[in-house]
């Protein structure tokens, strides 16, 4: 999804937000979200890792970002490269990033990196990428001179992924250090992440969501210990799980599909459950 010649990754709509010029950033569309349980609702206002992703012609990049419910956080890459910055940290008032390209001795280790190296990077250098992490993401504007990343600059296979927290990023220190992420890496591949932070309930209307989505390779289904937390009978877990299963393999019958099922947890070794 493109907005002012950024290209917005792992989103699947941008929610205008009445009497302003910002838009709220949501991983699936409005229509997908409002039948989803209420859990799910509010979990996929949460950015669980989208990035807004841009490379610079000139000059530096201004964005300015709030975050409503939970403070949000961005971390920046070059690339794969960690911008070394530190991670920016925002909550209900709107702040501006200003972000460029490495200067000083950065720049050199960027310039000395060889054509033929940094062509084979999982993504290319030049490639800016806002990581976006917890709240939920209201973005209020972009500007600069910059245009979305070429295909060739991106990793060409995706890995969507759907699942717990764990798959959602939790207790992670960083988000490019969650299982998901790590993944991807290891495989060569970008990441769309459908994780739900508690609310993994493989929903008839997630399952059509995703399996309707035609811009990955192959997928993971993390399901679900959130279920069993929830209180679902084991006849619930089998026709919900075999539904999105199903779906997502028949609409799909050429993409791989691995299910994870079920995460050891503290459950296992106590008769508890969070309050």
């Amino acid at each position: 999804m493109l907005y002012k010649n950024a290209s917005l990754h792992n989103i699947g709509e941008l929610y205008e937000i009445p009497g302003s010029d910002a838009v709220r950033l949501q991983r699936v569309p409005e229509a997908t979200r409002e039948r989803l349980e209420e859990p799910a609702q509010r979990k996929t206002l949460n950015p669980g890792g989208a990035e807004i992703r841009f490379v610079i012609n000139s000059g530096r990049v201004k964005i300015t970002l709030s975050s409503s419910e939970e403070l949000g956080t961005a971390a920046l890459f070059h690339g794969t490269f960690d911008a070394r910055l530190p991670t920016c940290t925002f909550g209900d008032e709107p702040i501006t990033l200003d972000i460029g390209m490495p200067e000083d001795e950065n720049a050199k280790r960027f310039a000395s990196l060889p054509d033929s190296l940094a062509d084979s990077l999982r993504y290319h250098p030049r490639v800016c990428r806002l990581v976006l992490r917890h709240g939920n993401i209201i973005l209020h504007n972009i500007e600069g001179d910059i245009r979305p990343p070429e295909p060739e600059e991106l990793p060409g296979l995706t890995m969507m992924a759907y699942g717990t927290s764990i798959t959602h990023g939790a207790a992670a220190s960083a988000f490019h250090l969650t299982y998901v992420a790590q993944t991807a890496w290891r495989l060569g591949a970008d990441l769309i992440n459908y994780g739900v932070g508690g609310a993994c309930r493989a929903e008839a209307a997630f399952a059509d969501y995703l399996a309707g989505l035609k811009n990955w390779d192959f997928a993971t289904l993390a399901l679900s210990v959130n279920m069993i937390g929830a209180g679902f009978t084991i006849e619930d877990f089998t026709s919900r799980t075999r539904y999105l299963i199903g779906k997502i393999a028949v609409e799909n019958p050429d993409k791989p599909v691995a299910c994870i099922s079920i995460y050891p947890y503290f459950g296992d070794f106590a008769n508890l459950q969070p309050s």
